[in-house]
């Protein structure tokens, strides 16, 4: 019937009886069908109906012929599939899902129709042969089927290759990639549902190769047989590529993967012949994608079978393909051959060193430490020499930040004191190796100096590294004793960047050396606090402030001319000395601090260097500002000593005056090159007061009390040395010099000298000697203001008066610091307020006689000074009566709690007019307007005060007694205003 209605449709040309013939001939098998399994006949039938209908079709350009003969074709493969396909028909099943696709090409070649719809016909012919890739999927999925891999995979690669020839005589490379895909698709869904009952190992791994090998080799193909894929045909092998996820998979399920020797081997061979393709193509997404697998193989490897045993392999499988990683570019470099994305060597090259974690964590670490740190070479060696062929730093940066992060985490695995010697081995060694590689990059781009933007510094400091390591080291006792390894690991650290700092001419990195260094020893003198390590922890501060002037010396040898890195390799001394400082302070204060005359050795050596620094590289400020370091090396020692055993009182005047007596030398050494310098005097005279304080509580500790006022006409006369070499070189010049005066050095120098005699007095005093000392310093230095008229001196003669008022005026418990003595007005209050207040009028004097006016808007500092005097005076009038009529060991001023009696109420009063009259005729013999009105008002408060409080409390003769004396007082002020006051107004 199909026959007849074929033939009928051709001789009437009609479309439509072809139609019904099709759907007769395709309904045939299903009417007849007995429910029986006979696919030879059914597909026999259906082969005969398909060229039938194809060859009608392709004669009459019935293009919608060969669709429907493919969709009713496709149905019933499917419907077989399903209803009886099983294990034993599977070969069957095959070539029934491949003679379809076949016949739909071979027809067009064949049968010889219109060349209309030509291309309708290839489309179909083109979707026929990729329904089976459907089937292999099916396959792959069904546990059953997938157990015979042969015949699948056999399949599969039918498929690929037909659907690659179609591609390459078409020109249709997607062709390629869909084949590609759909394998790699069948492989995924194979391994998740059939690989356990397959038993497919070891060939699977040939299956995997077949099919990558010749995923890669299809474009090179199809070029040489001068028809290429195109894009389309390149993507087929990416897809391809992509089969190498296989390997992870397998390492994760398959037992015998457990023995890397196969797998890896097989996975080596791909991953070169994939290598090799990407150089061919210059496509570095092959070797990419090829690469991230074998380092994901080899994660998943050590994730789950390494092992001591394995130990080697896994080593050997690390080294063999991180040199590969590294090899790939430098040979596309060699031949020529671009590889995009050109930094995907880096990225595998860091990938690689991500999988050293697998040996520096769990039981494998300490036995893999060797293999750890050469594999640590191979891959920041690579690292280097991709960032210096890419010009990309932050390659060595991340590779840096890695293998510390490897390092440490290899620290905290091991049992660290057990292996110590090895662990700074690896430190040490890394070290040396960031830093050459860090020299090695600077030489390859040819240099940059230390001011210029340099991409290469985050990598350079990531070295110092190595001290934060030792810094762990040093915290702990049990690691840092004996020093001798750490030590000597840091010499090498600090020598190591050293070097790299004078070849890099770059100074910081040195600055940050020495720092970290003194920071370690201070660290490990805070915790190992026993004998003797403290003084071999200050013996290694001294060879690192060695180290300071030794790399100064050779800055200037290498580099004369480059003022930077002489002034950067100078701070690191400084940083080095001060820091040193510390240690030794540190170390003084444990309990194993060693013997003092040790300690004042290597103070004492400190300071000089500090001097000695200052002088060579010019920074004379660095002699005032290691005044603190002394001082608190002194203090920090008399601290730790304060417990324990008493020590002998000439132990602290000997610390001290050791470290005073080079401050004095320093500008007589200095000679001519102090000529205009400040920052030597200034030292000396700032050491002067530091070793006041210290000298005075050790003296007084020995019982020299009595003679206390020595020590500062002895160090008044030491800084008289000074102020006549300041004075010599004013006045004498070296020929050709013009002379230069400094006012304000020679007055620092000589207020200092004068501050010292007029605090000799007062400290043999009991009492309030500071504040007596401050104000005869005040009248001291108005005197020398007249000698030397610079404005310091002026502002600290005004600083002195007012601290010495501040204290005695608004400070109540002045007169509480110390017991009232039992001698009514002959006590400690008199000469407290009265010597302070002669020194006021004195100061007044004599700055009356020059500029003496502090700022324009205030009074002169003269007049303030006197009135600050006739204020003292006036307290002590007030604190002496307090005095005369208070009892027991606290002075009492009844007249302000209200409990004063009579007599004392008196008293004030009397002691209030006889003041105002004394003060009234200062002013007439002054002509001091001012003091005159004061002394007016002062006595009409007093007579107020007579008046209105006292003469209540009075009666009879007493009050008529008070009367006539204030009367008495009232007519002398008159007289003494009308002979005195009145004419001079007159006058004027």
């Amino acid at each position: 019937v199909t026959a007849v209605a074929v033939g009928l449709s051709i001789r009437h040309d009609a479309l439509f009886i072809a139609l019904l013939g099709l759907v007769g001939g395709f309904a045939t098998p299903a009417l007849l069908s007995s429910g029986e399994d006979h696919p030879y006949g059914l597909f026999g039938y259906l082969l005969l109906l398909n060229a039938g209908l194809a060859w009608v079709a392709l004669r009459k350009s019935w293009p919608v012929l060969s669709a429907l003969s493919l969709a009713f074709t496709f149905l019933y493969q499917w419907g077989w599939a399903f209803k009886f396909l099983d294990a034993s028909k599977l070969p069957l099943a095959l070539g029934i899902f491949l003679i379809f696709p076949v016949l739909g090409f071979l027809a067009p070649a064949i049968v010889r129709g219109a060349e209309e719809g030509k291309d309708a016909f290839a489309r179909t012919a083109v979707v026929g042969s990729l329904l089976p890739l459907f089937f292999g999927l099916y396959l792959a999925s069904v546990p059953a089927y997938g157990a015979r891999y042969g015949l699948l995979f056999g399949f599969l690669f039918l498929l690929q290759a037909g659907l690659f020839a179609v591609a390459v005589y078409r020109g249709m490379g997607i062709l390629h990639a869909i084949a590609a895909g759909g394998t790699l698709l069948s492989f995924a869904i194979w391994l998740a549902t059939s690989y356990e009952k397959a038993g497919a190992w070891p060939a699977i791994l040939g299956f995997v190769a077949l099919f990558l090998l010749f995923d890669l080799a299809a474009p090179w193909v199809a070029d040489r047989l001068g028809r290429p894929l195109g894009k389309e045909g390149r993507a087929g092998a990416i897809l391809g590529t992509l089969l190498l996820f296989v390997f992870p998979v397998l390492l994760l399920i398959e037992p015998a993967t457990a023995a890397p020797g196969l797998p890896f081997g097989v996975l080596f061979v791909l991953l070169t012949a994939t290598a090799g393709f990407a150089l061919l193509y210059e496509d570095g997404y092959l070797h990419l994608i090829a690469a991230f697998f074998a380092v994901a193989a080899e994660a998943v490897w050590s994730a789950r079978w390494l092992s001591p045993e394995r130990l080697l392999a896994g080593i050997s499988i690390y080294a063999v393909f991180g040199l590969f990683y590294l090899g790939t570019p430098i040979l596309a470099r060699r031949l020529g051959r671009r590889l995009r994305p050109e930094d995907s060597g880096a990225f595998l090259l860091l990938l690689a060193l991500g999988l050293l974690f697998f040996l520096s964590a769990g039981p494998l670490a300490q036995a893999a430490l060797w293999g750890l740190a050469l594999l640590l070479v191979i891959l920041n060696a690579g690292l280097f020499l991709e960032s210096g062929t890419l010009h990309r730093p932050v390659v060595t940066v991340l590779g840096a930040i890695l293998s510390w992060a490897l390092i440490a985490v290899w620290w905290l695995t091991v049992p660290l004191a057990a292996s110590l010697v090895p662990a700074l081995f690896l430190v040490a060694g890394f070290t040396l190796l960031s830093l050459g590689g860090n020299l090695w990059l600077r030489r390859r781009q040819g240099g940059a100096e230390e001011g210029a933007a340099d991409p290469l510094g985050g990598s350079l400091y990531l070295a110092l590294v190595g001290h934060a390591f030792l810094l762990f080291v040093a915290a702990q006792p049990r690691l840092s004793v004996p020093p001798w390894p750490f030590l000597g690991v840091l010499l090498v650290l600090d020598l190591a960047a050293g070097v790299a700092a004078l070849w890099l001419r770059r100074a910081s990195l040195w600055i940050a050396a020495l720092a970290a260094s003194d920071v370690i020893l201070f660290t490990w003198v805070v915790t190992t606090r026993q004998g003797p390590w403290p003084a071999v922890a200050v013996g290694a501060a001294l060879a690192v402030a060695v180290l300071g002037f030794l790399w100064i010396a050779l800055a200037r040898r290498i580099a004369p001319r480059d003022g930077d890195l002489a002034s950067g390799v100078a701070s690191a001394a400084v940083a080095g000395l001060f820091l040193g400082f510390g240690v030794a302070i540190a170390a003084s204060m444990t309990s194993g601090a060693p013997a003092l005359g040790f300690t004042i050795a290597a103070h004492v050596a400190f300071l000089l260097a500090l001097l000695a620094l200052s002088a060579l590289v010019d920074r004379p400020w660095l002699a005032p500002l290691s005044i603190i370091s002394t001082t608190a090396a002194v203090a920090g020692w008399r601290i730790a000593h304060l417990e324990g055993p008493p020590y002998p009182w000439w132990h602290e005047l000997a610390f001290a005056g050791a470290l005073y007596l080079p401050y004095l030398a320093f500008p007589l050494i200095l000679g001519e090159r102090a000529r205009r310098l400040r920052q030597p005097f200034l030292a000396a005279v700032l050491a002067s007061l530091s070793f006041f304080l210290i000298a005075r509580h050790a003296l007084v500790a020995g019982g020299f009390e009595g003679v206390i006022g020595v020590l500062p006409v002895a160090q008044a006369m030491a800084l008289a040395v000074l102020l006549a070499q300041l004075v010599r070189m004013e006045r004498r010049a070296p020929e050709g010099v013009k002379p230069e005066r400094d006012p304000g050095r020679l007055a620092l120098v000589a207020g200092a000298v004068l501050a010292f005699i007029t605090a000799a007095i007062p400290l043999q005093l009991d009492q309030e000697w500071i504040t007596i000392g401050w104000a005869l310093l005040a009248a001291a230095l108005a005197a020398l203001y007249l000698r030397i008229p610079h404005r310091g001196l002026l502002w600290w003669t005004a600083g002195l008066l007012a601290a010495v008022f501040v204290r005695l005026a608004a400070n109540p418990a002045v007169l509480a610091y110390h017991p009232r003595g039992f001698t009514p007005i002959w006590n400690w209050y008199l000469y407290t307020y009265l010597v302070p207040a002669l020194a006021f009028f004195l100061a007044s004097w004599l700055l009356a006689r020059g500029d003496d006016r502090l700022i324009p808007p205030l009074p002169r500092l003269s007049g303030i000074a006197a009135g600050g005097g006739v204020v003292l005076l006036f307290l002590l009038v007030n604190i002496e009566i307090a005095d005369f009529f208070s009892s027991g060991s606290s002075l009492t001023f009844g007249f302000l709690s209200g409990q004063a009696m009579l007599p004392e109420d008196l008293s004030y009063t009397l002691g209030w007019a006889l003041f105002a009259i004394a003060l009234f005729i200062a002013g007439i013999i002054l002509r001091n307007q001012v003091a005159r009105v004061s002394a007016i008002v002062l006595l009409l408060v007093a007579v107020l005060k007579g008046f209105v409080h006292d003469m209540a409390r009075l009666g009879g003769l007493y009050r008529v007694a008070s009367f006539a004396g204030l009367g008495i007082c009232l007519a002398l002020m008159a007289v003494l205003i009308q002979k005195y006051v009145l004419p001079r107004r007159e006058e004027r």
